[in-house]
């Protein structure tokens, strides 16, 4: 309850410095200006409720009304800092009498702007994910493969079963040897998950579909969620691993890094254990580590791992959240050489988290084309 007072003490706050940072400029008239505050409030209200009443079915556009809420504010906090840093410059550089004079035109061309950045991140957030080819060349590898990522598909009520098939025919389009399916794929209950997660099984890869958590799926019932992929005949890697023989290669995965703040037995399987995953690895052979959060490279250390392929940054999202990702993770987005002979996959994500909204950082589907290197 705490934590819920707070969450909209926080959006009414945001939305008044939005209003008085930005549209009050614009609001020359008296009649605008009303209608500025009563469409400023509308969004707090949508935020709010949408946050209060997550688990309450709606109607398909009340529920991406309210959850575009906190993407259209995220847009207008950002626009409106710069508003407020370009009128402080317009202040101090000419004087007051062209701060009180140019700023209704600044403020205006900014709003059209903050419109425009809206409505392309709906385009962006309802367009199919493009494909993202990578090459990766793996000393020890015995033959060439094809890998597709998917990864922060956040099913949720908001995403139609029609929406997954497609994905899943981009994927089998690809023809690709194995699929990586690397955390955040349910992000709800999964009996509301469930008509449009069940789609999933119909992706095809002969060398199999690995799948690891991510944080989101610790937030709802995660012991039905692992259950319902392994029942769908997929490799649940939970600090396990897989040997392909033929391929001469290792695939282990391990539980997200986030379990202990869902107060997960440090000991049980949910906890992330790279130690466990890669116990039975087999040293001659390239290892690829799948774990949903970036940072988990800082586990491995001096460990036998070639790849780590992760996701979850969403390249950001929203510009220009990707600026703040660093915060917390060593990347955002691509393949990077984090120590030598050691590199590391960042999915962009193939859906997206809250608003169906994604501005800069384009929905993906990753094929990593794996290179034999001897």
């Amino acid at each position: 309850m705490f934590f819920k007072i707070i969450f909209v003490c926080v959006a009414v706050i945001l939305h008044i410095f939005i209003y008085f940072a930005l549209f009050r400029y614009a609001g020359v008239y008296a009649p605008l200006r009303q209608v500025f505050k009563v469409l400023i409030a509308l969004n707090a209200i949508f935020l709010i409720a949408n946050f209060v009443g997550s688990n309450i079915r709606l109607s398909s556009w009340l529920n991406t009304l309210f959850a575009s809420s906190i993407g259209i504010m995220w847009i207008f906090l950002v626009v409106s800092i710069v508003c407020i840093i370009i009128m402080l410059i317009v202040r101090v550089a000419f004087g007051y009498y062209y701060y009180y004079s140019l700023s209704p035109y600044i403020a205006t061309i900014l709003i059209v702007i903050a419109i425009l950045a809206t409505i392309v991140s709906f385009y962006e957030g309802y367009r199919l994910p493009v494909v993202s080819a990578q090459t990766i060349k793996l000393h020890g590898l015995k033959q060439d493969l094809k890998v597709a990522v998917i990864a922060d598909l956040h099913i949720t009520k908001l995403v139609k079963p029609a929406e997954v098939e497609k994905i899943v025919s981009e994927v089998n389009q690809l023809k690709p040897d194995l699929v990586f399916l690397v955390g955040d794929i349910i992000d709800a209950y999964y009996v509301n998950a469930k008509d449009s997660a069940s789609k999933l099984k119909g992706l095809n890869a002969p060398l199999g579909i690995y799948y690891v958590l991510g944080n989101h799926e610790y937030h709802y019932d995660i012991n039905n969620i692992v259950r319902a992929f392994s029942d769908m005949d997929f490799k649940v890697l939970m600090n396990s691993e897989v040997t392909l023989d033929d391929a001469r290669l290792n695939i282990a995965g391990i539980s997200d890094m986030s379990s202990a703040r869902y107060k997960v037995d440090p000991k049980s399987d949910l906890a992330p254990n790279l130690d466990k995953a890669l116990e039975f690895a087999n040293p001659s052979y390239p290892t690829i580590l799948l774990a949903h959060q970036p940072k988990a490279i800082r586990l491995v250390g001096d460990k036998k791992v070639d790849l780590v392929v992760s996701g979850h940054t969403h390249g950001g999202q929203i510009f220009p959240f990707n600026f703040l990702v660093p915060l917390q993770q060593p990347y955002v987005r691509g393949l990077h050489e984090y120590a030598k002979g050691k590199f590391v996959y960042i999915s962009v994500g193939t859906g997206q988290w809250g608003a169906p909204m994604r501005l800069f950082a384009t929905r993906e589907i990753t094929l990593l084309n794996l290179k034999a290197e001897n």
